[in-house]
């Protein structure tokens, strides 16, 4: 038998520029939906990093919560 002590998930998200907009309001609109991102989601996930792009999107690395299963020191 096994049980999960701790558990938590490694995600890697991209942030890209929609075309349907022009350069700033496509990268005003990144920006606006990644600040909402962290402000949602800031007890559940740990930015590990954060990368910008030459053509302005953003790529977060980020350790998030499992849902139902403690986190045990992988928040510390």
């Amino acid at each position: 038998m096994k049980r999960v002590l701790s558990a938590c998930l490694y995600e890697t998200i991209h942030f890209i520029l929609d075309e349907r907009f022009s350069k700033d309001e496509a990268l005003s609109k990144v920006y606006n939906e990644l600040q909402n991102y962290k402000e949602q989601f800031k007890d559940k996930i740990q930015i590990l990093s954060e990368e910008k792009l030459n053509d302005g999107s953003v790529i977060l690395f980020i350790r998030k919560i499992v849902s139902g299963y403690p986190i045990g020191d992988y928040f510390e």
